[in-house]
């Protein structure tokens, strides 16, 4: 399935990439790959004009309807689950608990790439396999619970600012 978006102009793009934060996109009247920066992920959808790669927008191919923009947005995310991550912390004999939202493809996509981030969480750790956690120095951190959550829910969460996104895989 080909996600397109349309401007008020009626030009079509063609979205080739979709991240938290943007989805590239190409159009057949141009060889020039563009950036719509949704924010859907932190705020409602707005009109937007499509960007260089400079960052200035594209007035000139109209702006492109914040529903649409949804829409599109929501199309993405059903192809995510939304997984709520609690990483515990100790500093001495402290214990400090937080969370933090992420969607991935699948289970294992998460979990390859946690352990791909957790190396610099807290700057260059070390991991100890024998209490499966990382050494960060004067901080050690380790993966408490990985849990699927509602997807609206946790984008609701993200957007009121009651938890942050961490991890987009």
């Amino acid at each position: 399935m080909t996600l397109q978006l349309t401007s008020k102009t009626g030009i079509t793009f063609d979205i080739i990439k979709a991240t938290d934060r943007y989805f590239l996109m190409t159009t057949s009247r141009s060889e020039r790959v563009f950036t719509l920066y949704h924010r859907c992920t932190v705020s409602l959808a707005e009109d937007k004009f499509p960007c260089y790669e400079d960052g200035s927008h594209v007035r000139s191919f109209g702006l492109i309807g914040g529903t649409q923009i949804r829409r599109s947005w929501d199309t993405v995310m059903s192809k995510m689950t939304c997984f709520n991550v609690r990483i515990l912390e100790y500093v001495g004999d402290m214990e400090f608990s937080s969370t933090r939202i992420c969607f991935a493809p699948s289970l294992k996509a998460l979990w390859d790439k946690l352990e791909e981030e957790m190396v610099d969480y807290r700057g260059r750790g070390e991991y100890l396999s024998d209490s499966d956690r990382w050494d960060y120095g004067e901080t050690i951190a380790k993966i408490d619970d990985v849990s699927p959550v509602d997807r609206d829910v946790a984008k609701l969460a993200i957007q009121h600012q009651i938890t942050s996104l961490w991890l987009w895989v």
